[in-house]
């Protein structure tokens, strides 16, 4: 969260037991409205729905100048030796949302975990999804 250049705000919805991380450019931006984040990881924590953790990068320009580096530790601290793969992958969809790329879903099995990429029709939003290990 530390390693973020812009304004990160971490927040939990205790009904559906879900942790949000979730990034804005500045403590000005969410001032003027907190809908419009650059992106978010969320992790439902709830013993009788234990889901994976779930990014969406909303704003892939901003996401690279000031939140890139939150999601290279994280990635660092989950995939392990296979933490390279996943960067690469995390940059090349950045940048296909930077130019406005097509729809495309790629699926990878690394370091016993699944993830997977999904860059979404019609604008430059992107998610991805990351299981617990096997």
């Amino acid at each position: 969260m530390m390693k973020s250049k812009g304004y990160p705000v971490l927040s939990y919805n205790a009904a559906d037991e879900v942790v949000f991380l979730t990034f804005y450019e500045s403590k000005n931006v969410i001032e003027e409205s907190s809908i419009f984040s650059d992106c978010v990881i969320n992790m439902r924590m709830s013993e009788w729905d234990l889901h994976d953790y779930s990014i969406v990068i909303q704003k892939p320009e901003t996401t690279k100048e000031l939140h890139r580096n939150v999601y290279i530790e994280l990635f660092n601290y989950l995939f392990e030796k296979d933490a390279e793969k996943v960067i690469k992958i995390f940059d090349e969809y950045l940048e296909l949302g930077i130019n406005g790329g097509e729809e495309r879903m790629k699926e990878y099995t690394l370091n016993n975990r699944r993830v997977s990429f999904t860059k979404f029709q019609g604008n430059k939003k992107f998610g991805i999804s990351i299981g617990f290990q096997d």
